[in-house]
């Protein structure tokens, strides 16, 4: 009788979490807000002498632009 009681609540459960586990998908477009960034700046700082050189590269135009 346990044992058929425990496989019965066993069967419940595993149903329970394969039906309510998925969702719908409302098959929007998701939105995927990115930010164009066009300078990258850096600056190292040489830990001995504390000389400071500054690298940068810049696309004002983005990707895809005049060359």
């Amino acid at each position: 009788m346990m044992k058929s009681l425990f496989k019965g609540m066993l069967a419940i459960t595993a149903a329970s979490v394969l039906f309510l586990s998925c969702s719908k998908d409302d098959g929007g477009e998701d939105i995927n807000e990115e930010e164009l960034i066009t300078t990258l700046r850096v600056t190292t700082i040489e830990s001995g002498s504390g000389t400071t050189s500054t690298f940068t590269f810049r696309d004002p135009d983005g990707p895809g632009g005049a060359v």
